[in-house]
């Protein structure tokens, strides 16, 4: 890899993704963590970055264990992502900018750089997110419910449920089951894909060529059901990151 090299670290709430780019910003090997201790174990077998850029949703403490780990491996300061009110051609709709995510707004200057057209972008990890951008890369808000887990997460903590289903067995889910853990795998799947599809009605009555971007590690379990065209990109806060870094 030539040039000023980049690490780029997206902690996200359940995994930690990272990469390493060049001045081209091309993202190409990503590495997914379980925690800091793996993610370190990663980076140290790694050739010292020029910079380190971090654009993370978890608390302080995490941030600042992250940063001093940086600094005891490379001598580095962490460059941490926050949210503008304008950049790179887009406009940021929440009044106090920074209270709108990082990787959101990483995700949605990704998504407008590569269409430049009117977007919907949705990541689904711990948390569903949901932002819609116009042509004119006007953001005009966007929504947040739980993710799958956790909307199960809330059946068995909330009922006398017992019964959580395994994602990781293949399966086909159908809309009506006749067993109580295909139930909530379907009502868990169907109620996010029917957001994710009115989300994308919504602003396809503004542009019918809106472009829907899907992110996230739960994304590849709704994919099949969604009836609104969409590109699935796994490294989209990674993708916007590089962006900002560039600029």
């Amino acid at each position: 890899m030539s040039g000023k090299t980049k690490l780029l670290i997206d902690a996200g709430n359940t995994r930690i993704k990272s990469t390493i780019v060049d001045e081209r910003s091309i993202i190409d090997k990503v590495e997914i963590h379980d925690d800091l201790a793996n993610a370190i174990n990663c980076w140290q077998v790694n050739t010292k970055p020029d910079e380190v850029w971090l654009a993370s949703v978890r608390d302080k403490q995490f941030d600042t264990e992250l940063s001093a780990t940086i600094k005891s491996l490379w001598a580095l300061t962490t460059n941490n992502i926050t949210s503008a009110k304008q950049a790179l051609g887009v406009t940021n709709a929440y009044t106090d900018p920074e209270q709108l995510g990082c990787d959101r707004w990483a995700s949605m200057l990704a998504a407008y750089h590569e269409t430049k057209s009117s977007v919907l972008v949705v990541n689904l990890g711990t948390a569903l997110t949901i932002d819609a951008i116009d042509a004119e890369g006007v953001h005009l808000g966007g929504l947040i419910c739980p993710g799958i887990y956790l909307q199960q997460q809330a059946l068995d903590s909330g009922t006398s449920i017992n019964c959580l289903p395994d994602f990781d067995v293949a399966q086909e889910y159908k809309l009506f089951t006749n067993a109580t853990a295909q139930g909530i795998a379907s009502g868990t799947i169907y109620s996010i894909s029917a957001l994710i599809d009115k989300s994308y009605q919504e602003l396809a009555k503004q542009d019918s060529n809106a472009i829907c971007y899907l992110a996230g590690g739960d994304a590849e379990k709704i994919k099949g059901l969604l009836q609104c065209p969409y590109i699935l990109q796994e490294s989209l806060v990674l993708k916007g990151m590089a962006l900002i870094a560039a600029a």
